[in-house]
């Protein structure tokens, strides 16, 4: 089993401080900016699919009310995503580690190699132990 330490990608994270003239002082952090973009993509989809098979209720809906929910719904996805601690840890270590724990949870590791089933599960035997005296 390979160990690398992923550690060095998530505690710098890339900030982006300028978009064309749209200046950010602080950076916004890339994975938040494509994350939101996702988000919002799938918002306006789910809103264009809505009116064209929604009735006329779900369509005067979405026109009253169309920018709030393409402006929360990203926000919100945003905030819960990132701002929650996950275990105490960053949401992307989060998911790194609950992968690493599916992957393995049926293995077992010795230093760092995995041990055969058939090694494992072996009965245990004891011999007994014979302390040699003087004189024997």
């Amino acid at each position: 089993m390979n160990n690398f330490n992923y550690t060095k990608f998530f505690k710098y994270p890339i900030k982006i401080y300028r978009i064309h003239k749209l200046e950010f002082a602080n950076g916004i952090e890339l994975r938040k900016l494509l994350f939101g973009t996702a988000i919002f993509l799938i918002t306006v989809a789910l809103l264009f699919y809505i009116a064209l098979v929604g009735g006329k209720p779900a369509v005067s809906f979405l026109l009253d009310n169309w920018i709030k929910i393409v402006v929360l719904v990203p926000a919100t996805s945003i905030f819960i995503a990132f701002s929650f601690k996950y275990d105490n840890k960053p949401i992307n270590k989060f998911f790194i580690d609950r992968y690493r724990f599916y992957r393995n949870r049926n293995k077992v590791i010795e230093n760092f190699r995995v041990v055969n089933d058939s090694q494992y599960r072996k009965p245990l035997k004891y011999e007994a132990y014979h302390k040699k005296e003087k004189g024997e």
